[in-house]
């Protein structure tokens, strides 16, 4: 960005590979140049594969705030995903979009968007202190307040 400035004002994304993966880089892209950072996260916790009792048929999470007791978590890539509390497995959001003037990202319980049935849903909501509303529960991410090396304008 520093080195060709004119280069720099002319983009409106930015891709390459995972070799550049870099929370700075990434938050330094939007918030200095608007410019969506279309970077591939590596995997950032290797450690925990040695772990006792590490199941490797299940992806490592975790809670995007460990103070709160919730049903959403996050994968090492930064996809977030909530576990069912009626069946203890792993859910997808579905993503809602980036909101610019928020600067959120914006999820959306599957069950509500995709119209289906899930057993789990009512107690999802109530552990997310919401109610079980038709439109269905919504996590917003705030880049600010998350990793940015997950967290960016297009996940």
């Amino acid at each position: 960005m520093e080195r060709d400035p004119a280069l720099a004002e002319r983009c409106s994304e930015f891709s390459t590979d995972r070799g550049l993966d870099s929370g700075p880089l990434k938050a330094a892209l939007w918030d200095r140049r608007r410019i969506r950072p279309f970077i591939d996260t590596g995997l950032m916790w290797r450690a925990e594969t040695g772990e006792p009792g590490h199941d490797s048929s299940r992806a490592i999470s975790h809670s995007p705030d460990p103070d709160r007791a919730d049903t959403m978590v996050q994968s090492e890539r930064g996809e977030p995903f909530r576990i069912c509390p009626q069946s203890g497995g792993p859910r997808a959001t579905a993503f809602e979009g980036f909101e610019r003037d928020r600067e959120t990202l914006k999820y959306r319980c599957t069950a509500a968007a995709y119209e289906f049935d899930c057993a789990g849903r009512a107690a999802c909501h109530g552990m997310g202190g919401c109610k079980a509303v038709a439109y269905g529960r919504v996590v917003r991410n705030p880049l600010r307040e998350t990793d940015r090396r997950n967290f960016t304008p297009t996940p």
